[in-house]
């Protein structure tokens, strides 16, 4: 490259020698070989990445060569690391765990979360009580100009509902977002701008600095997310079956829908 920084771009699932390109298994490894040089040689390789679509050179958050300190991404839940992660029970029954629905490829990695059914809900019944949840207050959101919060389900089956509960505030904010997926055992990806949808609020209005959190439609982007909140249930009386993987925050949406 004669010193200088080229970008080189290509499709993930086109031109790979042994076999055709499985996103779920994708474990990269970088190799170097000289060739026929004749010298000694180097490379520096300043960020590999997986982008939608081509990568067209702009800056992008987390770029070596860009500058910029924002990071790529936030982390929220990737389910790679299994002591976070322990199994959630309804009194003697084991209804989300890393170890459900093993013969399925993970999203992306290695680990991924479900919930399964134990047949004591009702009708539009949830597990209140048994809940996933990240607390968010050391990270700063305000390095984004609009965060994303992006996830990926795969669920077995019919419709069930899948609730994102954020508190800020020390937890007197309590806003909502609903989903109703049914990816027929495939993932899908979802996602929403954490500061700039309106949301359902959940707020306690019993006070008076209650009601006045109860009137909010958005969470404030210049104050720290206190936790993200994962709550399950049925669609009626679908039966429970649904798994979740790669939620995280990034700059603008993650994923092209």
């Amino acid at each position: 490259t004669g010193g200088e920084w080229l970008l080189y771009s290509k499709p993930l699932n086109e031109g790979w020698e042994g076999g055709s390109f499985n996103p779920g298994s994708f474990k990269p490894v970088l190799g170097f070989k000289a060739g026929n040089a004749g010298k000694k040689m180097d490379i520096d390789i300043a960020f590999v990445k997986i982008t939608e679509g081509k990568y067209d050179s702009s800056v992008e958050v987390g770029d070596a060569i860009g500058g910029t300190s924002k990071p790529n991404l936030i982390k929220v839940m990737d389910f790679e690391t299994a002591s976070e992660w322990p199994d959630v029970l309804n009194g003697a029954n084991k209804i989300g765990s890393l170890n459900f629905r093993k013969t399925i490829e993970p999203f992306i990695g290695k680990g991924f979360y479900t919930f399964m059914d134990d047949n004591t809900l009702g009708s539009w019944g949830a597990y209140w009580g048994q809940t996933i949840s990240k607390d968010l207050k050391k990270e700063d959101l305000t390095v984004f100009d609009n965060p994303y919060l992006s996830f990926a389900l795969n669920t077995i089956s019919n419709n069930q509902y899948l609730i994102i509960r954020i508190y800020q505030y020390n937890g007197k904010l309590q806003m909502v977002k609903k989903f109703m997926p049914n990816t027929s055992e495939k993932w899908e990806t979802f996602e929403f701008s954490l500061f700039q949808t309106d949301l359902e609020n959940w707020s306690d209005d019993s006070t008076d600095l209650g009601a006045h959190y109860k009137s909010l439609k958005r969470l404030n982007s210049n104050t720290p997310i206190d936790r993200i909140e994962i709550i399950i249930g049925k669609n009626d009386l679908n039966p429970v079956g649904i798994s979740m993987d790669e939620i995280v925050i990034t700059e603008g949406p993650r994923f092209k829908n």
